[in-house]
């Protein structure tokens, strides 16, 4: 009789636990989806210090220019010096995609070994490339890239 009422008091401490941990998986779901933020930086911050960045989303303003990347001024003789390259698979992210806009760029930054430089280099996988003056978005990527 006394393992019958044990048995009993055990079930229905079951019944009781699991009623409760599906009262806060409905409150908390398994899985969440988390977007990480971007982290406003410029461009002479990620060319000085770009070790505070890799792996990390990115926001910057600059000038796109196919293919140097973003950079600070749109002289072809400045644009290399003053810029931090892009990389994309999306043949539609040309130099006209947003023409000569200052804009504001989303990505996530890439440390890269470059084997001729001997050393790392800062690669950014551009997400979103929105015009400043207007807030029009003038690329965003629509697939997963795929390095």
């Amino acid at each position: 009789m006394l393992k019958t009422a044990v048995l009993l008091l055990c079930g229905v401490i079951v019944i009781l636990l699991s009623q409760r941990v599906h009262a806060m998986e409905s409150v908390f779901p398994k899985v969440q989806a988390i977007e990480l933020p971007y982290v406003q930086t410029s461009i002479v911050q990620l060319k000085a210090h770009p070790e505070r960045y890799y792996d990390r989303n990115i926001s910057i303003k600059g000038f796109y220019l196919h293919p140097q990347g973003i950079t600070l001024s749109k002289d072809h003789n400045l644009s290399r010096e003053l810029a931090v390259e892009v990389i994309t698979d999306d043949p539609e992210l040309t130099y006209d995609v947003c023409g000569t806009h200052w804009v504001i760029l989303e990505g996530h930054l890439l440390k890269v070994f470059d084997r001729e430089l001997r050393h790392n280099i800062p690669l950014i996988i551009a997400d979103r490339l929105t015009i400043k003056e207007s807030g029009d978005v003038c690329w965003q990527r629509t697939e997963p890239f795929d390095f």
